[in-house]
């Protein structure tokens, strides 16, 4: 019988120390900050007001011309920060970037987990600097760490719809400065 209460004292007190020692590291990965993003250079030799292909919007859309309808905006980025246009040929060489047609009311998103890039047909209605600074976005949360996307799955048990701010308020501020690099000139 105190063998027995020992055992269960023992168990207890191992649990309490896992869960310690995993919220300790938690927090110490949480004081890694997200990866180091470049600043972005002003947009001067591409006019970013161009739709390249509106027909990619269509569900029977091959891949292929929807992978050409990119290149406009793909150039955008490497004028204003070449990163992101070589974050987006790696996508595309790995087959890391999927087109999508459903109507879940996203242009693109990024998966954090498959390392996914999923770019809807809904983005091909918007101009080629429009899509340039979506795909900044989703650049940024492909640099944000591990414990911010763990915080927003862990948000889901406290909010019905999780807490998108936060992995969302750094990538729309980000976004604004893609915005602003490309826009600027013409504004």
């Amino acid at each position: 019988m105190k063998r027995t209460i020992m055992f269960e004292f023992f168990c207890k007190k191992s649990v309490l120390a896992t869960i310690c020692l995993s919220l300790l590291a938690f927090i110490l990965f949480d004081c890694k900050k997200d990866s180091e993003i470049d600043d972005f250079k002003s947009l001067i030799n591409i006019d970013p007001h161009i739709v390249s292909n509106k027909y990619s919007i269509f569900t029977n859309t091959p891949d292929s011309v929807r992978l050409e309808s990119l290149q406009n905006a793909i150039q955008i980025l490497e004028e204003v920060n070449p990163k992101i246009a070589i974050w987006i040929k790696e996508k595309i060489e790995n087959k890391e970037l999927v087109f999508t047609n459903d109507d879940k009311g996203y242009f693109a998103k990024y998966d954090f987990i498959s390392k996914k890039l999923y770019v809807n047909k809904s983005v091909f209605s918007e101009s080629d600097g429009i899509i340039a600074v979506t795909l900044a976005h989703e650049y940024r949360h492909s640099r944000q760490n591990y414990t911010k996307f763990i915080k927003y799955t862990l948000s889901f048990l406290i909010y019905n719809e999780g807490n998108d701010s936060l992995v969302e308020s750094d990538a729309l501020a980000y976004e604004m400065k893609a915005y602003n690099a490309i826009f600027s000139i013409y504004e």
